[in-house]
């Protein structure tokens, strides 16, 4: 078996434990999640796997071989309900190249994954929500729902939803979800951060065909919501 497939079989076989795992890293938020509740979210995130819902592709930020799977996720569709459900809401930028951050993964005792993330070093500029938090020009440490793998030597890019990390050099606008254990992570995937920009189509370029137009749709009311337009 080749080492793509191999990948491809570790997200798929092990796609109950990423799911949930994700999808409590991306809406802890969401209000009255029970057990029972979170055992659905598993089943439903397996059955999607089964279906054969995993990608490949070139990231067009690194160049590395990227595998993308879906997930089930706490989603919002209107910026009024993501500020609602976000615990944290920051302007900022990351310190550090993707390819230098923490990945943090976790397997099972078989080798399948059960649980990828990034953690990422993001410099707050500004706080909009929640300011007793954090303080300006802190640099706090958030989960992106995205990480790298080495694998026979080779580095490769596991994503879920499409998601597209944080890029250096760029200022952004982030929501922020606060798990059990008091870190914070992106929610709402690709739409639960947005570059702030002259000129916003190069953040559109590196993100997949299939969800650019709705992520522009959403940028442009995040921007005028919080009065941020260039």
């Amino acid at each position: 078996m080749g080492r793509r497939k191999r990948i491809q079989r570790l997200l798929v076989i092990g796609g109950m434990g990423l799911l949930l795992g994700l999808a409590g890293c991306a809406a802890e938020k969401q209000d009255g999640l029970s057990n029972a509740d979170s055992a659905s979210m598993q089943e439903t995130g397996e059955a999607q796997e089964e279906e054969g819902s995993v990608d490949e592709n070139i990231s067009k930020t690194t160049g590395l071989e990227t595998v993308n799977a879906m997930a089930t996720f706490v989603g919002y569709a209107k910026v009024d309900e993501l500020d609602e459900a976000s615990d944290l809401i920051l302007i900022g930028t990351p310190t550090q190249d993707f390819v230098e951050r923490a990945s943090t993964n976790t397997y099972y005792a078989d080798g399948h994954i059960q649980d990828i993330s990034t953690l990422t070093d993001f410099k707050i500029e500004r706080v909009i929500k929640n300011e007793e938090d954090v303080e300006l020009e802190d640099v706090i440490r958030i989960i992106e729902p995205i990480s790298i793998i080495k694998q026979d030597g080779v580095k490769t890019i596991l994503t879920v939803e499409d998601y597209v990390e944080l890029q250096k050099g760029k200022t952004y606008i982030i929501f922020l979800g606060k798990n059990t254990y008091g870190r914070y992570s992106v929610i709402n995937m690709n739409n639960g951060r947005f570059a702030i920009e002259e000129d916003g189509n190069s953040e559109l370029a590196v993100m997949a065909d299939s969800i650019q137009e709705k992520h522009s749709e959403f940028q442009k009311e995040v921007l005028e919501k919080y009065g941020l337009n260039p």
